[in-house]
């Protein structure tokens, strides 16, 4: 006698695929960035064709989006960075994949002075560099007024400075922050060397009594707490300033807001 076959179930299924992101017909987008155009394509992956285009995964996942949207960030020219909530916008574009125009708003590079530190002593390489530590990271409205003594502030310990030398007429004399007119400098270059678009004007200077070594003839700007500033009025758009420091120079740079 034979034993019959067992019939499978019939509620027997197989077993159920892992869910995937459907992948989309997408939209071309279109990034604004300064003066700069970037367009993404869809495409089954994320990537750069060539500097100005790229391709991105239309499928509707945040985690996609953000994805391409870092990798872009992350490849932009050295003139080129994003404000804050850039990326975010990007991100949702690309989640959206239709077709869409973004001004993307962002910082280009407006100046990039570096000075040699070979003519600076370490005392007053040191107070230069606390005073730029003060000025780092300040972002300074349309047409403010930037005031050297009052961003840098007092020239003691509790401000991090140290003893160093001062020109005074024309003999050294020590004193707290000693060899702080090397930033003072490193800001006037940076304003004078500006791009014409951040409209940047000079509105208090005044020069040592002597050449300093570590720049140019008549390029330098001395300060004195209380008696002599160093001030410049901003144009139309923010300037974001950054400090910059090498093994032998010191400098700053100058970052105006676009869109």
């Amino acid at each position: 006698m034979v034993e019959p076959v067992p019939a499978h179930p019939a509620t027997s299924n197989p077993p159920a695929a892992n869910p995937v992101a459907p992948l989309l017909t997408g939209g071309t987008i279109t990034l604004y960035i300064g003066e700069e155009t970037f367009v993404f394509l869809p495409n089954k992956k994320i990537g750069a064709v060539d500097g100005s285009n790229w391709t991105y995964i239309p499928s509707k996942d945040p985690k996609e989006a953000r994805l391409a949207a870092v990798r872009f960030a992350d490849s932009l020219p050295s003139h080129i960075r994003l404000r804050e909530g850039a990326v975010d916008m990007i991100t949702d574009a690309l989640t959206a994949a239709i077709d869409t125009e973004v001004a993307v708003p962002s910082w280009r590079l407006a100046s990039d002075v570096l000075l040699s530190m070979a003519q600076v002593s370490a005392a007053g390489g040191k107070n230069a560099s606390v005073a730029l530590d003060h000025i780092d990271g300040l972002v300074l409205q349309p047409h403010e007024v930037f005031s050297f003594n009052k961003a840098v502030g007092p020239r003691n310990a509790h401000n991090g400075f140290g003893p160093g030398k001062v020109l005074v007429g024309n003999r050294y004399i020590t004193e707290m922050g000693g060899g702080i007119c090397f930033s003072s400098t490193i800001v006037h270059q940076a304003v004078v060397h500006a791009d014409e678009q951040s409209g940047l004007k000079v509105i208090e200077r005044h020069r040592h009594s002597r050449p300093a070594p570590y720049v140019e003839a008549g390029g330098d700007a001395t300060v004195y707490y209380g008696v002599m500033d160093y001030k410049f009025r901003n144009g139309a758009y923010m300037i974001a300033i950054e400090k910059q420091k090498t093994d032998d120079g010191m400098g700053l740079r100058f970052w105006r807001a676009v869109n």
